[in-house]
């Protein structure tokens, strides 16, 4: 019976629905603002980080609680001598004089006993210098520069797709340019030369095309080992925010500047140095917040450039549409205005992915970051 029904639930359901009904492996999609949340839960060095720290603090604790506690019984044993009382309130109370016992024996013991506590109470101090609140900042620096490095990870990815969609615009007028120039080969026009020149440079093109996409795949390996996943985990990046021109023109550096160094990673770490090494080090962060402000006031001039370009090209191929329906252009010089207006649009988007880019360097900047605002396109830091 059993057989039975086997065989005819193989003849109602056919194989290949069970094969549709078996769960789809899941595509982890990842938006610009969840890169945070998810590097500290998932990345393995920020856990050994914060295990760090607690551990750092549990030792500090359990080592200062079992030197006391040594402490104390070297103080019982010295008072038993003299059949005193001993303090428990106070395990580094000042040890008893020699004079005290009655015999040089005793006088010995105290001496080895008062080594033994005078060692003691040297890894104690040793123990209670440990700056846990500086392992803490650590901690947060370490979680804050993956998280930059993921986010330019995030951000280099869009950059090169839209790279990408302008190489396949380019290689398709290339294909259209070999179409006419193969035409104009036989009637004599131009030579073998001009062709083969044109094809040579198409395989430039899908060469660099094939690059990019292989690039792009290993920043999707690089994002998911971030995140302790396997390289080749299905992941989904999402698109690039985009930021307001007004944000980045009414910045008030100035009035920024006075609170962010406060918050500066590398001045809360050194404030217990030397004054020399503490300016140094404010020198720098000061150095480096300006110029991330600067970059990204640069960047927003080059996209207003970028702009008004697109604007120019825009006309351009409105113009090349109408001569083309009066037939005064050719199919080939409205796809060659056309690809112009293309390429420009996504000039235009490039620049606003380093617009955003520079600006969030700012923004980390105001939280004590200094971040490397390189060319988005250059491809991302590895893990």
């Amino acid at each position: 019976m059993l057989v039975c029904l086997v065989m005819a639930g193989l003849l109602i359901f056919p194989s290949c629905l069970w094969a549709d009904a078996q769960p789809k492996e899941d595509t982890l999609k990842v938006e610009f603002s969840e890169i945070g949340p998810l590097v500290e839960i998932h990345n393995l060095a920020v856990d050994e980080a914060k295990d760090g720290v607690e551990d750092a603090e549990e030792a500090r604790k359990d080592g200062i609680k079992a030197i006391d506690a040594a402490i104390d019984g070297l103080n019982k044993l010295g008072l038993a001598l003299l059949n005193t009382p001993s303090n428990p309130e106070d395990p580094a109370s000042p040890p008893i004089p020699p004079a005290a016992y009655d015999n040089v024996q005793n006088q010995i013991l105290y001496a080895l006993l008062d080594g033994q506590k005078q060692s003691l109470l040297q890894q104690r101090s040793s123990l209670i210098a440990i700056d846990v609140d500086k392992l803490e900042i650590q901690r947060d620096m370490a979680i804050d520069t993956i998280t930059s490095s993921l986010e330019t990870v995030y951000i280099t990815y869009n950059s090169l797709g839209r790279q990408l969609e302008l190489l396949n615009a380019q290689k398709e007028l290339a294909d259209a340019q070999v179409a006419a120039l193969e035409l104009q080969e036989d009637l004599g026009m131009v030579t073998a030369v001009v062709v083969n020149k044109t094809k040579n440079e198409i395989k430039t093109l899908e060469n660099s095309i094939k690059q990019l996409e292989r690039t792009r795949q290993t920043l999707k390996e690089q994002f998911n080992l971030a995140l302790s996943y396997e390289f080749d985990e299905p992941l989904e990046i999402g698109e690039v925010p985009q930021v307001m021109r007004s944000k980045i023109v009414t910045t008030d550096v100035e009035r920024d500047y006075k609170n962010a160094w406060e918050n500066s990673y590398e001045v809360l770490l050194n404030e217990d140095e030397s004054s020399k090494r503490e300016a140094d080090v404010l020198r720098k962060f000061r150095q480096g917040f300006y110029n991330a402000y600067q970059t990204m006031r640069d960047k927003q001039d080059v996209l207003e450039l970028e702009n008004a370009k697109l604007a120019l090209a825009e006309k351009d191929y409105e113009i090349a549409q109408r001569k083309h329906e009066v037939g005064i252009i050719s199919d080939l010089q409205l796809a060659t205005e056309k690809n112009n207006y293309l390429s420009q649009q996504i000039k235009v988007e490039l620049t606003k992915d380093e617009v955003f880019q520079a600006y969030h360097a700012y923004e980390w900047a105001n939280r004590g970051l200094i971040v490397s605002t390189g060319s988005s396109a250059s491809g991302g830091p590895s893990f």
